[in-house]
């Protein structure tokens, strides 16, 4: 997949980032052509040169891309980034001081069990701010809760349920959840959800495997829980039609479909090329500038109900 721009002037170019790709370039890992700059550096060199382009997004030449802020490779959504160094360090310093608006999306698992799911439910209690401050361990490169005083302040608030996107069973389900940030923490939405007992779907990484008695593996646009999906057979078909040798995404597809279980760092489900967590919107009132990227297939799907 590629990223497509949403916004871009002399200053900034704002794209809607797809999962999977590295918001920086990673050589350590093989990724400087898959990364975010070198696919817009690459797309926007291609496309300098074909004459009979006239897309005014491909008119601005771009010499180097800047993002001023990152999102996590499974996670999609807007990245905004600086054209020049001047256009960096200005939305860099919106971010950093937290003049920025950002709102994400995030379908996640539910128990009628959880007592905060129980609070959520009842519209007098939204929003609902999680402020449980965080680190982070690199060992395991995971956020960690820290109540100590190397803990960083963190929030994350639960603004809105969508609830015509109920994807729901015998008591357990799915929801998407509109959230919005004050911090940016790394992994903060997904630490945060897990610890208030709504996992991510899909990552597993936080918690997710464990709150489902199916298994659920990296979900794509088409196929967002095996549990609730009726064209998984059709999917796995496509799938095997377009397979191709040596290729790390098709591969991870192949295992997921066969459940097969593999603990290398390729196909580990904590490296999962998809969750569901969506960067949505981005607002810089002190720029008079808004973006809002398409939301992903799981964020619109809406699922038959049982009676609860």
């Amino acid at each position: 997949d590629r990223p497509a721009i949403l916004y871009q002037d002399e200053q900034y170019i704002i794209v809607s980032k797809p999962a999977g790709m590295d918001v920086l370039s990673n050589p350590g890992a093989g990724r400087i052509f898959q990364s975010l700059p070198g696919r817009l550096l690459y797309d926007n060199h291609n496309k300098k040169h074909d004459n009979k382009s006239d897309d005014e997004n491909t008119k601005s030449i771009m010499d180097d891309i800047w993002p001023a802020h990152r999102i996590d490779n499974p996670v999609s959504g807007i990245v905004c980034c600086g054209k020049t160094r001047k256009g960096f360090k200005t939305l860099m310093r919106c971010i950093q001081l937290r003049k920025a608006h950002k709102t994400y999306l995030a379908r996640v698992h539910v128990d009628d069990g959880n007592k905060m799911w129980q609070k959520l439910q009842n519209a007098k209690n939204l929003p609902w701010t999680i402020d449980v401050p965080l680190g982070f361990d690199n060992k395991s490169n995971m956020a960690i809760v820290d109540e100590t005083v190397s803990g960083k302040y963190c929030q994350t608030t639960i603004c809105e349920i969508w609830k015509d996107t109920y994807a729901y069973q015998d008591g357990q389900g799915t929801v998407v959840l509109v959230l919005r940030l004050a911090t940016g923490r790394k992994h903060q939405i997904r630490k945060h959800l897990a610890y208030v007992g709504l996992p991510i779907v899909g990552d597993d990484k936080y918690g997710s495997s464990r709150q489902q008695s199916t298994k659920v593996s990296a979900p794509s646009d088409n196929d967002i829980v095996k549990i609730f999906d009726p064209q998984q057979i059709r999917l796995r078909k496509f799938y095997d039609q377009h397979f191709v040798p040596d290729c790390e995404r098709c591969q991870f597809v192949q295992d997921c479909f066969t459940e097969k279980e593999d603990n290398s760092p390729t196909l580990s489900l904590t490296t999962s090329p998809h969750i569901c967590l969506h960067a949505w919107k981005y607002e810089f009132p002190t720029l008079n500038k808004s973006f809002e990227a398409p939301i992903p297939a799981w964020g619109l799907l809406v699922e038959p109900t049982s009676n609860r």
